[in-house]
């Protein structure tokens, strides 16, 4: 876990620059950017408690080139339900080195259908932390997210109104989503038609933490010790440095990684496709049975190695014959 954001995150609140930390997303309306210290670090402040108490996720994306495809997330979506794993929990995803990003999605709320046929439904609130500018970005907003089976647009169904927005156009295989705000009069912050990319992802991050919850053969889980996820310890802090942040010590979590590639030498396919192919892995790739259901087929190796070597990133680093 990138226990700096998260401390950042948890103690904005005291920052004395709190003003010039917090930022506000595209979809944020400028006319009420200009928010007092005081009234952002009341509101922070709240956030804080829950930040702490709340069970916590680290999704560890680093590795840019061991990750689902669009296609292979949406298949697995198809077939899964949504499951909230605590009333209260935290989602810390850290993406490549590029992105200079960490992103959190804090559930403060959920909701579970009584006849256990419906995704658990979230209250969440999403923070975004910028490595390289030391800020944050938030638009001061509690999403309700629902997903709506009623329709079969993954993308379209995004729009955060106060009704759930239903639209069939450009169909795309998957479940659609509805959010609305949980505190309507927080919805005059933001213009919610400038907001799809926001709550896209605020949606692919719950849906990635049950993938990842949900398919263990793909997942490598990791439990972290660490203070536990209470108030106790939390304090008053003299200095806002980097040095400071990392003192302080990190809570328990779960680290989850996508594994596309073993360490296995399973079977390698015979016949004519491996003599003519050259040596390479074959990552971790779903397949769908008649039935509906979906499972991942192992990693292993295919091919051969007179014929050539192909690395993970499928560029072939020799061939004998030529």
């Amino acid at each position: 876990m990138n226990n700096e954001a998260l401390q950042k995150l948890i103690y904005l609140y005291q920052d004395p620059d709190i003003a010039g930390k917090v930022q506000f997303p595209m979809h944020f309306k400028a006319e009420y950017a200009d928010i007092p210290p005081k009234e952002l670090s009341a509101y922070f402040k709240a956030y804080s408690a829950y930040l702490q108490k709340a069970s916590k996720f680290y999704i560890d994306k680093r590795d840019a080139a061991n990750q689902l495809s669009a296609d292979e997330s949406m298949k697995i979506m198809e077939g899964i339900k949504l499951y909230a794993p605590y009333d209260c929990f935290l989602v810390q995803i850290e993406g490549s080195r590029e992105s200079e990003m960490v992103d959190h999605l804090l559930v403060i709320n959920t909701q579970e259908d009584p006849d256990g046929e419906l995704d658990d439904s979230i209250a969440a609130a999403r923070f975004i932390y910028h490595k390289k500018w030391q800020t944050w970005s938030h638009d001061m907003n509690v999403w309700s997210i629902t997903r709506d089976k009623s329709t079969d647009d993954f993308s379209d169904a995004l729009k955060p109104t106060e009704e759930y927005f239903k639209e069939n156009k450009n169909p795309k295989h998957g479940a659609g989503f509805g959010m609305k705000a949980v505190f309507p009069e927080h919805l005059k912050f933001v213009d919610t038609d400038k907001m799809w990319s926001w709550a896209n992802q605020m949606i692919a991050m719950y849906a990635e933490l049950n993938i990842h919850l949900q398919y263990p053969q793909i997942s490598r889980h990791k439990d972290v010790k660490g203070r536990p996820n209470t108030t106790i310890g939390h304090r008053n802090l003299k200095r806002f440095t980097k040095s400071e942040m990392r003192q302080l010590p990190i809570y328990e979590h779960k680290t989850l990684v996508l594994d596309m590639y073993d360490d296995t030498e399973g079977p390698s396919n015979g016949g004519k496709r491996s003599s003519g192919t050259a040596f390479h892995s074959v990552r971790k790739h779903i397949r769908k049975y008649q039935d509906g259901k979906t499972t991942f087929v192992r990693a292993h190796f295919r091919g051969s190695k007179d014929v050539g070597v192909i690395s993970k990133d499928y560029k072939i680093t020799g061939a004998p014959n030529e």
